[in-house]
């Protein structure tokens, strides 16, 4: 008796064991099928959403481990002999969902497709969640994957996202405010401006549009603001606003032009000579 039950006990961990196996070199392998094949989809040339292929790979590959690992739970229990086709047709597929609670994942399935189908958001997008902001980096099966500036993670349920804030859906708008002294005359370094962002703009692979100078914007006691607008192309806003200040900046002081304090984005203080 003990030996039949020996036996018994090392084929069920054999097959056990095989199980285990089969989900630990399935799930990375599926996972690569799945990308594979949607790059071929999205990431082709003559695509531009990359982004947009990169979210459904990670939300198919989240499902894919779902369902790999409950196909192994199931294997592992037939292994032990507990009957499974029993055990969901006592209990009932529902009530073994509801008794895990997939009530509430079942919300987050169904609003993080509507995710994907509305194109809502897509990895790499900035986008601020019931007040979080930061970069998309993973929708999942259940949960919204952000990052922010600070390289802090944060995870949000699909089903608790009350509203979202994308910044990433249009190229975006920007506005690089120039403090020029009052010793200046605005009207030649306007057409400076003028003649110098055509060149700037070619030298800027970050922008979709003509760097337009709009004018003076404000007056205050030692500073003629003059306020310079373009298009960047999504995601690169913050990158090309430093750049295009820095570029204006050197050229001032290459023309011996007076800006004050502060200029935009930069921590010098002193006036240009």
């Amino acid at each position: 008796m003990d030996k039949i039950l020996d036996v018994v006990s090392i084929t069920s961990l054999c097959h056990a064991a095989i199980y285990l196996g089969v989900g630990i070199v399935a799930t990375p392998l599926i996972q690569r099928i799945i990308r594979k094949t949607i790059e071929i989809k999205y990431k082709r040339p003559g695509k531009e959403n990359d982004n947009q292929g990169e979210t459904v790979i990670k939300l198919l590959q989240s499902v894919s481990k779902y369902v790999i690992w409950i196909i192994v739970i199931i294997g592992i229990l037939s292994s032990f002999g507990v009957n499974t086709n029993a055990l969901l047709a006592s209990a009932g597929l529902v009530g073994i969902a509801v008794g895990f609670g997939a009530q509430s994942l079942i919300k987050d399935v169904i609003a993080g497709l509507f995710f994907i189908i509305e194109d809502q958001m897509n990895v790499g997008d900035l986008v601020e969640i019931n007040g979080f902001k930061g970069i998309v980096q993973e929708i999942g099966l259940k949960t919204i994957k952000l990052k922010n500036w600070l390289g802090e993670i944060k995870f949000i349920s699909n089903g608790s996202v009350t509203e979202i804030i994308n910044s990433s859906l249009e190229n975006p708008t920007i506005y690089i405010d120039i403090p020029v002294s009052h010793d200046e005359n605005i009207e030649e370094v306007i057409s400076l401006l003028n003649d110098y962002t055509p060149k700037l703009k070619k030298e800027m692979k970050e922008l979709v549009g003509e760097i337009v100078v709009l004018g003076i914007e404000e007056f205050s006691a030692t500073t003629i603001t003059i306020r310079l607008t373009t298009k960047t192309k999504k995601g690169e806003q913050f990158s090309a606003k430093r750049k295009i200040a820095r570029l204006i900046r050197e050229k001032f002081k290459k023309e011996k032009i007076k800006t004050t304090f502060p200029f935009p984005l930069l921590k010098s203080g002193k006036n240009d000579k």
